[in-house]
């Protein structure tokens, strides 16, 4: 079990993804939190941040990188201090949910964020295939 961390400095953060947090997001995210940032979670790229960052990180966030961010047994070995996983993207298979569960470790993911706006852009490129919709636009 990891041992408590100083209440007066900021939790640590690992933000997994190749890209940055929206603008009004990213920096209240990094002001109240101490952001380690990474693309994905290959074992070259943990090794980077050496195990005494990883030993102080509480809380994932990934964001846009789903397919290269997994989440597995082996990784949360690598975070014993980890306590929350976040995911911005509709489904979670990218995330050992026993494992978490296993240790304790709550995951959070955003249902239904991109429904609406696939509908839209399906809509719009069936009938964008349809002859002479584009060509009526104009």
């Amino acid at each position: 079990m990891a041992t408590r961390r100083d209440l007066s400095s900021p939790a640590t953060v690992l933000h997994l993804g190749p890209h940055p947090l929206p603008g009004r997001l990213q920096g209240p995210f990094e002001n109240k939190y101490r952001v380690l940032r990474l693309p994905n979670t290959e074992r070259e790229s943990l090794d980077s941040l050496g195990s005494d960052s990883l030993a102080k990180v509480e809380g994932a966030i990934i964001y846009w990188g789903h397919n290269d961010c997994i989440i597995s047994a082996a990784v949360l070995e690598r975070l014993p201090a980890l306590r929350t996983v976040s995911t911005v993207s509709v489904g979670f298979n990218h995330i050992d949910r026993s494992a978490c569960k296993a240790r304790s470790v709550s995951v959070g993911y955003t249902p239904g964020v991109v429904c609406s706006g696939s509908a839209d852009v399906t809509w719009a490129l069936i009938l964008a295939a349809s002859p002479h919709i584009v060509l009526g636009h104009k």
